[in-house]
């Protein structure tokens, strides 16, 4: 059964809504990279979530098209 125009208008909202909200969580971790000290295992772990966040973005953006 296809979406209503409702139901779409809303589907692209709440996507657009999780975009921004991944975008916050990239510049925050990008806040936690830039305050650990460069060799810890800490920043490491922090390196490797900020490149997960990143590369999920295309993904989410792709997803709201």
């Amino acid at each position: 059964m296809p979406l209503s125009a409702e139901q779409l208008r809303e589907h692209l909202a709440q996507a657009e809504r999780h975009i921004a909200e991944l975008k916050r969580q990239i510049a925050r971790q990008r806040q936690v990279v830039d305050g650990l000290p460069l060799e810890s295992r800490v920043r490491e772990d922090a390196v490797q979530l900020l490149a997960v966040l990143q590369d999920s973005l295309p993904i989410l953006e792709q997803h709201r098209g």
